[in-house]
């Protein structure tokens, strides 16, 4: 859906994310990108990217609406700083160090004299 779909999922307060198996999923690091908490079912993925209590939400016991309000705006928080990680620029970096341990040799072209790859700097949602 493009942008509407941000725009839908930053005008949430949460997202509800009740999966009974999710290997990961992008839905929550997308939510906590634009300031929505995610609440999640402990499985998988979901379990993995959100830190119960600190950047979102994740019970196998019944909530109520109070118990997830008093949390709401600190999480909220946590999770705009944490969706850090989950950036283009930290993943390329990432296989980049992965390339080198396996001993990757560098193949690109020699421009002027310098093989250079440049990376764009990750736009910022807010």
């Amino acid at each position: 859906m493009g942008p509407e779909r941000y725009a839908l999922l930053a005008a949430c307060d949460y997202t509800l994310l009740p999966s009974r198996w999710e290997p990961c999923g992008l839905v929550q690091m997308e939510a906590m990108r634009l300031g929505t908490l995610p609440i999640v079912a402990p499985t998988g993925g979901l379990k993995d990217t959100v830190e119960d209590g600190v950047n979102g939400l994740w019970t196998d016991k019944e909530m109520t609406i109070e118990a997830i309000a008093d949390q709401v705006v600190d999480m909220k928080k946590a999770a705009m700083a944490a969706s850090q990680e989950f950036t283009w620029t930290n993943a390329a970096l990432q296989y980049e160090a992965v390339f080198q341990e396996l001993g990757a040799t560098d193949v690109l072209p020699l421009c002027g004299g310098q093989a250079t790859v440049t990376l764009e700097v990750d736009k910022q949602v807010c």
